[in-house]
């Protein structure tokens, strides 16, 4: 029966994943859903499902379906642990799927355990290849703590995750800036401006090499170091660093209110992970 033959799921999978690639998720879904259809039908390896859920995972978060990509998700996690074990670097992997989307859905608590249980897999397999992927479990479970208002805490893991991304990245590289610009967060929230400032100059240092100097980003990095200046009493510092990020959002076509003085406002910085860092 031509249904069976295994190049029609392999030609299902290549075309459901040139779509994923393109990012035309509708019709990547509806092919997965073919080649799951037919694993379940006629393969007799779990894994193979398992990896097709993975994607199916995938492309309902990037849907927005949360809870559809949850449940996929968990069926993949079942899976693997059945064949695999607890202590496998898929295992790892899905483990940090999910937690993804249990932070879009508010479910922080869970996604933090989760994300600790993929870390703790990664250290036990010390797999030097995997470095990025630990480097994004930290920095997710930095960034939960951050917001749960627990920054010593998160600036341990934010600490260890720039760590990681100095080895495995090097360090010019745009993730390390996010990360940088979070360990100055925490250290202001600690109340110690001092090194608060010197890794926002680390950031922006990062962020001007990759962006340029006359980047939004280095604007919003240069008017943190100015509220801190601000507060320091250093005003010459202050005007300097706010003169510096006015001229680049006025050069961008920024509105001048996007410049945020301390005590008027509050900045913030919408980054939910590194965006150029693989998902484990």
């Amino acid at each position: 029966m031509e249904q069976s033959n295994p190049n029609i799921i392999i030609t299902y999978t290549n075309i459901a994943e040139i779509h994923k690639q393109r990012s035309e998720f509708t019709d990547a879904l509806n092919n997965y859903k073919k080649v799951l259809a037919l694993q379940r039908k006629y393969s007799n390896d779990p894994l193979e499902i398992a990896n097709t859920l993975s994607s199916i995972g995938y492309v309902k978060h990037q849907q927005g379906d949360y809870a559809g990509a949850l449940e996929d998700n968990q069926e993949c996690l079942r899976i693997r642990r059945e064949n695999k074990g607890d202590n496998d670097e898929d295992v790892a992997q899905t483990l940090t799927h999910i937690s993804l989307v249990l932070i879009k859905m508010d479910s922080s608590k869970m996604a933090l355990e989760l994300l600790s249980e993929a870390y703790r897999i990664r250290k036990f397999l010390d797999n030097p290849g995997q470095m990025q992927s630990e480097a994004f479990i930290l920095y997710n479970i930095a960034l939960i703590l951050q917001h749960q208002g627990s920054h010593e805490r998160a600036l341990r893991f934010y600490l260890e995750t720039a760590r990681v991304e100095c080895e495995a990245l090097g360090e010019g590289h745009r993730d390390l800036s996010i990360t940088k610009f979070n360990i100055a967060q925490c250290f202001y929230s600690l109340g110690d401006l001092d090194l608060a400032v010197e890794h926002f100059y680390e950031a922006l240092a990062i962020e001007q090499s990759h962006f340029g100097q006359n980047h939004p980003t280095c604007a919003r990095t240069l008017n943190e170091i100015g509220n801190i200046e601000l507060q320091r009493g250093n005003i010459s510092g202050m005007m300097k660093c706010y003169s510096e990020a006015l001229a680049i959002y006025r050069d961008n076509d920024i509105r001048d209110e996007q410049l945020v003085v301390f005590g008027r406002n509050l900045w913030c910085f919408e980054v939910v992970y590194p965006p150029s860092a693989g998902a484990a």
